[in-house]
């Protein structure tokens, strides 16, 4: 693998963060209805990483 192809790979590449903290939840290609809890403040993130629009929504708790 040359050093050129690792740069464009990394070009490709989008990151999602989270709404809340600003924190970088990951960084990917494509994502597809993945959730995820954040590390810094532990909410629950949707993320969808596709064709190059990120979309990060914080999931709310369902109250019973």
């Amino acid at each position: 693998m040359t050093k050129d192809s690792v740069r464009t790979r990394e070009e490709e590449l989008y990151y999602a963060s989270c709404p809340i903290c600003s924190t970088t939840l990951l960084q990917a290609e494509t994502v597809i209805n993945c959730i995820i809890k954040c590390e810094q403040c532990h909410q629950r993130i949707s993320v969808d990483i596709v064709n190059g629009k990120v979309t990060v929504v914080p999931l709310s708790k369902k109250n019973n």
